[in-house]
C-alpha cells in the first residue's frame, strides 16, 4: 500500500518550476522531501494536495487517484495560516468541527492534544499572544486534530525548544506505527536522517537525487574517518588524506576512497599511537545536499 507520485509538471508562464518529480511514499514511513528555496518543494506539495492545479502527472493512493477531499490529509504548511485574534479553544474547535468532526468528540481531541503538548494554559489565550513556539505547536495540532490517513509537514519542528521537539518526535514515530503515510520538507538534516527512509532533492524543479537514503550514502562510499587518538597526530601528508579537521576531542578526517584507512591505521602503529577510536563513516545527508543542491 502506497502514496504514489507520478511525473507531476508544473509551469508559471514559460517556466518549469515542477520537472517530471516521482517518488512513493510507503505505509507506516517517512519520505523527505529536500531541496533548497525556490527549488520546486512546496509546489509540488500544493499539487498533491490539489490546491495547485497540475500540468502533468498524477497522484495515487493504493492505485487509485487520490481524492484529498474524501481522504483524511493533514497539511502543516511552513508559514502559518491560523487566526490570530482567535482564542487557541475556538479555532482548534473549528478546525476539528471543519473537517468533518462532531462537536462532542472534537471537544475531546483538543483537549487530548492540548494536555498532549502541554499548552494546557493557553486554552482560552488569543493566538498573538502566544510564543512562536506555542504557535507552531497549535498550527500542528490543528493539522491533526482529525487523525488523518496522509500527513504532510513543512518545516515542522520550526521554532520548537528541544522538550516541545521531543514530544513532536514521539508522535511522529507513533503515526509511523500506526500506518500514516508521511512526507518531511525540512532543512533540519539531522530528522531526515532520522525518520526519512527514502527522499528526494530537488534543484530547480528537478529531481538531483531520489531514492532510499542509506543506498545513496552507500554510492559515495565511505571516505570519513573518526580519528580519537592519545597524544599528537603523526605526519598524515600522504596520497589519499584530503582534507584534516581537528575538534576537541578527535580528528574528522576526508579520504579519497577506503583503501586509505588502512594506510593511515599503519602510520599509526608505526608511530607507536594508542587508537581510542576508529571509524569509517559514510558522508551526512548535510554534506551531500550541499554537494548536490548547491551551485
Amino acid at each position: 500500500m502506497s502514496l504514489i507520485v507520478n511525473n507531476l509538471v508544473k509551469f508559471y508562464g514559460d517556466k518549469k518550476v515542477v520537472d517530471n518529480v516521482s517518488f512513493k511514499v510507503n505505509r507506516g514511513k517517512v519520505y523527505g522531501i529536500l531541496g533548497r528555496n525556490g527549488a520546486g518543494k512546496t509546489t509540488t506539495i500544493k499539487m498533491i494536495l490539489d490546491i495547485v492545479n497540475k500540468d502533468g502527472g498524477e497522484v495515487l493512493l493504493n492505485r487509485k487517484k487520490l481524492d484529498v477531499i474524501k481522504m483524511k490529509v493533514g497539511y502543516l504548511p511552513e508559514e502559518k495560516s491560523l487566526y490570530y485574534k482567535n482564542t487557541v479553544k475556538d479555532q482548534l474547535m473549528y478546525f476539528a468541527m471543519l473537517s468533518g468532526l462532531k462537536s462532542s468528540v472534537a471537544k475531546k481531541r483538543v483537549k487530548y492534544w492540548i494536555e498532549r503538548f502541554q499548552i494546557e494554559d493557553t486554552y482560552n489565550k488569543v493566538l498573538d499572544t502566544l510564543s512562536k513556539g506555542n504557535q507552531q505547536k497549535v498550527q500542528i495540532i490543528s493539522t491533526i486534530i482529525n487523525d488523518p490517513k496522509i500527513i504532510i509537514f513543512d518545516e515542522p519542528f520550526s521554532g520548537l525548544d528541544p522538550v516541545n521537539s521531543e514530544i513532536l518526535r514521539n508522535i511522529v514515530i507513533e503515526f509511523m506505527n500506526r500506518g500514516k503515510y508521511i512526507l518531511f520538507s525540512t532543512h533540519q538534516m539531522s530528522y531526515i536522517e532520522e525518520f526519512c527512509d527514502s527522499i528526494s532533492i530537488l534543484k530547480k524543479g528537478k529531481q538531483c537525487i531520489e531514492g532510499n537514503l542509506l543506498n545513496i550514502k552507500k554510492s559515495y562510499g565511505r571516505k570519513k574517518l573518526i580519528l580519537e587518538i592519545e597524544g599528537n597526530l603523526p605526519d598524515l601528508r600522504i596520497y589519499g588524506v584530503e582534507h584534516i579537521v581537528r575538534h576537541k576531542n578527535f580528528y574528522e578526517i576526508d579520504i579519497f576512497n577506503e583503501n586509505i584507512a588502512n594506510t593511515i591505521q599503519n602510520v599509526l602503529f608505526q608511530n607507536r599511537v594508542k587508537i581510542i577510536n576508529f571509524s569509517l563513516q559514510y558522508k551526512s545527508l548535510h554534506e551531500i545536499f550541499l554537494e548536490m543542491a548547491g551551485d
